[in-house]
């Protein structure tokens, strides 16, 4: 809201005051939310400061979501490890969950799509140390001595690495161009490629010295001194002609920004807007980071095509709009029921944007969310919603249904649906994107609240995700959390469809998801994603997530799926339940019964291959990495001796909602007892 003379807002500003950030925005009522801060007064102090800190404003997911959605007009993702999504629809990450200091660095200038705008959300504060960095790159840039900045200004770093075959042809369209080929096929890309020794580079330039987003005046502010500390390398970056920056370089640079960085020391609720293009951030030694719950959005902002904003528009800054040179003009939308070829990764507004698959590329996809999807070529599409709607609804012929995995996250539902994944009889699609952004949406609405468009948008999802390259391939989609609260709709479009839910026991769930601080933190993600729906279930309406601990959410996403499941069972017949368990005890007799539900005809040879093919000693959702049972088993026992206080006090917490709402410990229709 805005503020006349006869009404004092509930804040006052401190700026330029020694160790801050330049501005803070200090609440002055206990009360105080998020919502009562207008968006453009906070741009306006965005384009004046640079860097800000919003404190004792209370928020929640949404109003956090609310706010930052109007300063920026699209937000990515930063894929780097280490990280949980608190919000795969809004682009909302935690910060990297481990306990290291982060040397300074401006947010993924490792690319040449770089955000303007780096956003911090404090959910919970640690007690002590875990402090965030800012370094404000204009000073730094002024502080240099002049015969340093002379030598540096008008340079560029260069970020060049070797491209591996899959990267080719991400970017190319093809996996081992040739050197004439390379010029050519890179022109509507944002990389620079060349060959030399029959190896294939790729590279792009930034500027030195930035022309920021606000300050008006050159800022350092890049990846230098993160590669060099973190990534202990001297080649990423150079210089432009590939010389390496000088360590005695780095020392003075590293040195003089000690003294141009401020310290956020975090309490609850604060949130810090950084200019990313200007201010470079870091953080302290972590001490305790299951307390450290912080969120971070990163966008382009809205104002940064303004007049008067200084700002080096890059081609490439909204890199998932792909040149119109880069298109297929031979797409043909009517032509999008005849095979799952072009897959719809994600809304985006008013459009649904398509990507290029063939059946390698659904096999290799993991996922098939934004971060994870592996496409067959780099070729993107976007159909307005309105014209999928009117071609679904003008679709003729039958679709013979699909076959659901239903799961809590965290019980081996990858590994079952990777067992079914088998080439020439199913055609396995893990984890949809669009269906979890359609699902958190309807969830959120009040019961029979539902929209109609929303509801025409999820049958024509579900329609072409129902789509084959034969009659006799069977589609399994493995959904993802948020579609546990929409089952009745889901079955209600496609009333053939059959289902096999597979969970974990109360206390199997919470030692899955409670194991390490990002497991606790992924709770309290999701838990604050699902809030909405959460409150539409009647026996946990009452309950304030934003008060419980990372065991008793747990507990409150653990009643609340169960919840769901038990119900759905009651109302669709062809829904089955697997405790996690059964599979990673016995997994050839729960794939075979598995199987055998969705009538995938898999012989005896075929059985005993897809069990000895090695899946099973990998970690499912990264087969780099071993697995074995028996080990699973020790740790389990272990960590069940470990957190047993803890699950024990969860369960007391929520036995009087599991009494009352009768939310049973085993599912019934069981496939395997």
């Amino acid at each position: 809201m805005k503020h006349g003379n006869d009404s004092a807002p509930p804040w006052e500003l401190k700026a330029g005051e020694a160790n801050q950030l330049p501005l803070v925005v200090q609440a002055t009522q206990p009360s105080a939310r998020i919502e009562q801060l207008d968006p453009d007064i906070v741009i306006d102090w965005i384009k004046t400061y640079g860097g800000i800190l919003l404190r004792g404003f209370r928020f929640r997911l949404s109003s956090f979501e609310r706010l930052t959605s109007q300063m920026c007009v699209d937000f990515l993702f930063n894929e780097s490890p280490g990280r949980e999504t608190v919000s795969i629809e809004n682009r909302i990450q935690s910060v990297d969950l481990g306990p290291a200091p982060f040397a300074l660095h401006a947010e993924m200038a490792r690319v040449p799509w770089r955000p303007d705008l780096a956003i911090f959300a404090c959910f919970s504060a640690p007690s002590m140390k875990g402090e965030t960095l800012a370094c404000d790159g204009i000073k730094l840039a002024d502080s240099l001595p002049g015969e340093t900045r002379e030598f540096l200004r008008g340079r560029d770093f260069r970020y060049m690495q070797e491209a591996s075959a899959e990267f080719c042809e991400k970017w190319l369209g093809k996996a081992n161009p040739s050197e004439e080929e390379l010029q050519t096929l890179a022109a509507n890309t944002p990389y620079q490629f060349f060959m030399q020794k029959q190896k294939i580079y790729y590279y792009f330039l930034a500027p030195v010295f930035e022309q920021p987003l606000t300050g008006g005046r050159e800022a350092f502010s890049n990846f230098l001194l993160f590669s060099r500390d973190m990534h202990k390398t001297k080649t990423f970056p150079t210089f432009s002609d590939g010389t390496e920056i000088s360590d005695d370089l780095c020392d003075e640079i590293r040195e003089i920004a000690k003294g141009c960085t401020t310290e956020v020391r975090w309490q609850r609720h604060d949130i810090v807007i950084l200019d990313n293009s200007r201010f470079m951030h870091g953080r302290n030694e972590v001490l305790l980071a299951s307390e450290r719950q912080i969120w971070t959005r990163f966008g382009y902002a809205a104002f940064a095509n303004e007049n008067g904003v200084a700002k080096n528009l890059r081609a490439w800054r909204f890199y998932r709009e792909l040149d119109a040179d880069n298109s297929i003009t031979d797409f043909d939308p009517k032509q999008l029921w005849d095979s799952p070829e072009k897959y719809l990764v994600q809304f985006n507004g008013a459009e649904a944007c398509f990507a290029q698959m063939d059946r390698d590329a659904y096999l290799q996809s993991i996922f098939t969310n934004v971060s994870r999807i592996k496409t067959a070529a780099p070729q993107q599409w976007t159909l307005p919603l309105s014209t999928l709607l009117d071609l679904h609804a003008n679709l003729v012929g039958d679709q013979t249904a699909p076959g659901f995995i239903f799961h809590p996250a965290h019980c081996g539902s990858t590994l079952l649906a990777r067992l079914l994944d088998q080439k020439n009889k199913t055609l396995v699609i893990r984890e949809p994107f669009a269906l979890r952004q359609l699902a958190a949406r309807i969830a959120s609405e009040p019961p029979g609240a539902e929209d109609d468009f929303s509801t025409q948008l999820l049958s024509a999802l579900l329609s072409l995700l129902s789509r084959s390259w034969g009659t006799d391939q069977k589609v399994i989609i493995k959904a993802n959390v948020p579609v546990n609260f929409i089952l009745s709709q889901v079955f209600s479009c496609l009333p053939g469809a059959s289902g096999v839910i597979l969970y974990a026991s109360f206390e199997g769930y919470l030692l899955s998801v409670l194991k390490t601080p990002r497991h606790r933190q992924w709770v309290m993600n999701i838990c604050a994603e699902m809030a909405p729906a959460i409150r539409n279930i009647a026996g946990l309406s009452g309950i304030v997530y934003e008060e419980l601990e990372a065991e008793r959410a747990a507990s409150l996403l653990w009643m609340a799926q169960m919840h769901q499941y038990r119900q759905a069972i009651e109302n669709a017949p062809a829904l089955r339940s697997l405790n996690c368990e059964r599979l990673f005890e016995a997994p050839k007799k729960a794939l075979e019964a598995v199987a055998g539900f969705f009538a995938i005809d898999f012989s005896g040879d075929e059985l005993d291959g897809i069990i000895n093919s090695g899946m099973l000693s990998e970690y499912a959702k990264d087969p780099t990495q071993k697995f074995d049972e028996a080990n699973r088993l020790r740790e389990r026992t272990l960590l069940a001796a470990q957190l047993k206080p803890v699950i024990d006090s969860a369960r007391g917490w929520a036995e009087p909602f599991i009494q009352s709402m009768d939310i049973p410990d085993e599912l019934p229709e069981r496939l395997l007892f």
